[in-house]
């Protein structure tokens, strides 16, 4: 009887003794290559395909990536290397995005949104450890659906009062503009802490942004642009906390990396033709399918 070739039989590692458990430390060093061969081609295409629709939705919207790629790519490979692979993912296509975005970012909303965002991560993580994950992530997106839905009827109401986007009444700019002093300052800094504590607590920090971007009427373009520090922020401590062992392989990493820039790329020209009414709309629809991802996550775990 003839023996399977190798790189047919699923095993996993050796592993240097730690004080995890046996079965925590063979989920976080599994091996990329040393999945089955078919396996791991079809958890690579999925993989890259989840990384570009992300992407797309980051670079259109200025939020997306996060909340479509890190949960499948935490099913499809595992807790921990899921998780740290969506992080530097995440802090990837951030960075890509202000780099084509920077002269929209509004520095004033920024130096409050980014500070308070790192501070809401840590109570976010004393939290999460502390309390039973489950019923926590269900009352955030409780929470941050009836957020959305107050918002997007006071925006509706003053849009229609208006007949026009909200402006700055000293300078008739719409606020968020270059210059335009933030009149809402001490909303900044609560939308900048919820964004942080539930990133922590429910990897979903978009939503937050988006309450306090429809509730301040901030410009779609400055937005996108200004969410993107906080975004990378965000993604750059939790690496920094939890560090990027157990990453797939040299080649499984070109080949997402490569997916991310196509989407980027893709969702570039996306942006420049769809009109601002409708990026706004999607920005809206992303982040209530997150809050209610969250929701029933939560739930269904109970």
């Amino acid at each position: 009887m003839t023996t399977p070739h190798r790189d047919l039989i699923p095993h996993r590692t050796r592993l240097p003794y730690d004080r995890r458990s046996r079965t925590d430390s063979l989920v976080v060093h599994t091996s990329w290559h040393l999945r089955p061969r078919g396996c791991a081609i079809t958890v690579l295409i999925s993989a890259a395909t989840v990384v570009f629709i992300g992407a797309v939705s980051q670079r259109m919207t200025g939020l997306g990536f996060s909340l479509v790629a890190a949960p499948l790519l935490t099913l499809m490979m595992g807790p921990f290397q899921g998780i740290v692979l969506a992080n530097l993912l995440a802090l990837l296509v951030a960075v890509s995005v202000l780099a084509a975005s920077w002269r929209e970012v509004d520095l004033r909303r920024a130096a409050t949104l980014v500070p308070f965002g790192l501070l809401g991560v840590f109570p976010g993580v004393w939290i999460a450890r502390t309390l039973p994950t489950e019923p926590l992530q269900t009352v955030i997106g409780l929470l941050t659906l009836l957020s959305l839905t107050g918002a997007i009827w006071r925006a509706v109401r003053t849009s229609a009062t208006d007949g026009t986007t909200r402006t700055d009444r000293t300078s008739g700019q719409a606020p968020g503009s270059p210059g335009v002093p933030d009149p809402h300052a001490v909303l900044t800094g609560l939308a900048g802490t919820a964004s942080g504590f539930m990133t922590a607590t429910a990897g979903v920090g978009g939503p937050a942004l988006t309450v306090y971007a429809l509730v301040t009427s901030w410009r779609q373009v400055g937005f996108a642009a200004t969410a993107q520090i906080s975004f990378a922020s965000q993604a750059a401590l939790a690496l920094s906390l939890k560090g990027v062992q157990g990453l797939p392989d040299p080649v499984a990493c070109t080949v997402l990396l490569a997916s991310a820039g196509v989407g980027l790329a893709f969702g570039n020209l996306l942006a420049n033709r769809l009109p601002a009414k409708e990026t706004r709309r999607a920005l809206i629809v992303i982040a209530m399918a997150g809050a209610l991802a969250t929701t029933v996550k939560g739930a269904l775990m109970w």
